[in-house]
C-alpha cells in the first residue's frame, strides 16, 4: 500500500492524463471506413431481429461450442417441459412464492439476530433482503448437443445467504441457512412459477460447494476403495478419470456399484485404452501413457476473430494459451508438432 497524500498533485496529474486518454480513445469520431462498417453491422442486426420476431424464432449460443442455434419458440418450450417431466426436479406453483420466501428468510434472520453469538450485526445487515429490490430468478436454457442445460439466474432472493453463509457463522446456523437455500429455490419460466425440489440451481456457487461435498463422499465410498493404491485417480466436479489394471468386467462392476449409490447418479463410462478427461486425451500404448490435447468433435476450431474490437492483448493471449497447453499436454515432440499445426490452422481459419 502506498502512503501518498490524497491531495497531492500527482493524483490530479494522473486524473487529467487518464481522462485525456479515455477521451482520445473512446470519444474521438470514428474514421469514415469504420463508420460505414458500423452502420452496415447495425442494419444487419436490425434485419436479424425483425426476422426472428416475425417468425417467432429464438437465437441462442450453444454451450461450450461458440455456435449459434436457431429454433422456434415452441421448440424451446417443449424441450423445457420435457426436461422438467423427465427429471421430476421441479413443481409448478399456483402463484408467486416471493412473499412466502421473503417472510421465511426475514423471520429466520431476525430470530438469529435476536439471539447472542449467532450472527453479528454486520452479517445481519449484509444478509437481510430488501423488500424493495428482491425479485425471483428466471430460468433460461443453453442449447447443448448431448443434454439440456437449465440455468437459474437473475436477482435470486437467496443469493445473499449464499455469499455470507460461511463467514464466521456457527455450524448449526450454517445448516439452517443451507436448508433454507435448498428448499426455497423458486423461479419464473415464461408466465409460470416453479420451485426446485431436487438438487440446486446451476450457476449458484452454493450448489457447486454442496455438489463437491457430495461427490467427495461418493468417490470415497464408491470408487477410491475399489481401486488399487498404485492406480491414478482424478476428479473435476463430476468428471472422473482413473486407471484400472483388472478385467473389464470388474471395472463395470465398480461402475454399477457407484451408480447404485444414489438414484440421481448415472455415470456414463468410457472404458478403453484411449480416453479423454476434460481437454486432455490419454492413450495407453503397451503400458505407456501418452497425452495430448483433446478436441471435442462438436467444437469448431474458432477463437475470437482478429477483426473484432477486443483489446489487442486478447489475441496474443489466445496464441500463448494454446501453445502453453500444447507444451503441457504433449508427452512427445511429435504430438506437440501435430498440435502446433492444428493451432496454426485454427488461426488461419480466423483470419
Amino acid at each position: 500500500k502506498c502512503h501518498i497524500n490524497a491531495k497531492s498533485n500527482i493524483f490530479k496529474q494522473f486524473s487529467e492524463r487518464l481522462q485525456a486518454c479515455l477521451m482520445r480513445h473512446y470519444m474521438a469520431p470514428l474514421p469514415f471506413i469504420e463508420h460505414v462498417r458500423a452502420q452496415r453491422d447495425l442494419q444487419t442486426m436490425k434485419l436479424i431481429r425483425r426476422k426472428l420476431k416475425k417468425n417467432q424464432l429464438l437465437l441462442r449460443e450453444t454451450d461450450k461450442g461458440g455456435n449459434l442455434y436457431v429454433a422456434h419458440v415452441n421448440e424451446f418450450e417443449e424441450k423445457a417441459i420435457e426436461y422438467r417431466m423427465k427429471t421430476g426436479a421441479y413443481e409448478e406453483l399456483s402463484s408467486s412464492p416471493i412473499e412466502e420466501i421473503l417472510s421465511k428468510v426475514t423471520r429466520l434472520l431476525n430470530d438469529l439476530h435476536a439471539k447472542p453469538n449467532q450472527i453479528s450485526p454486520q452479517q445481519y445487515k449484509k444478509i437481510i433482503p430488501s423488500r424493495l429490490t428482491v425479485e425471483l430468478a428466471y430460468m433460461y436454457y443453453n442449447p447443448k448437443a448431448h443434454k439440456p442445460r437449465p440455468i437459474i439466474d437473475g436477482g435470486h432472493l437467496l443469493r445473499q445467504l449464499e455469499q455470507y453463509v460461511l463467514q464466521g457463522i456457527p455450524i448449526g446456523i450454517i445448516l439452517q441457512l443451507a436448508d433454507l437455500v435448498l428448499k426455497e429455490i423458486a423461479f419464473v419460466d415464461g408466465n409460470k412459477f416453479y420451485r426446485q425440489i431436487i438438487g440446486g440451481a446451476m450457476g449458484s456457487p452454493f450448489t457447486l460447494t454442496l455438489a463437491n461435498i457430495f461427490m467427495w463422499k461418493w468417490e470415497k465410498d464408491a470408487i477410491c476403495g475399489a481401486i488399487g493404491p498404485h492406480e491414478i485417480y482424478g476428479r473435476y466436479i463430476d468428471d472422473i478419470f482413473f486407471t484400472f489394471n483388472d478385467p473389464k468386467a470388474k471395472i463395470e462392476a465398480v461402475i454399477k456399484k457407484a451408480n447404485a449409490f444414489h438414484p440421481n447418479i448415472k455415470l456414463e463410462a468410457n472404458i478403453g485404452s484411449c480416453v479423454s478427461f476434460l481437454d486432455l486425451l490419454i492413450n495407453n500404448k503397451n503400458g505407456v501413457l501418452f497425452t495430448s490435447v483433446y478436441h471435442k468433435p462438436a467444437a469448431e476450431p474458432c477463437v475470437v476473430p482478429f477483426i473484432s474490437d477486443h483489446p489487442r492483448h486478447v489475441f496474443s493471449n489466445i496464441i500463448q494459451a494454446a501453445l502453453l497447453r500444447a507444451v503441457r499436454y504433449s508427452s512427445t515432440l511429435d504430438i506437440f508438432e501435430k498440435e502446433r499445426r492444428s493451432i496454426r490452422l485454427m488461426l488461419l481459419y480466423n483470419g
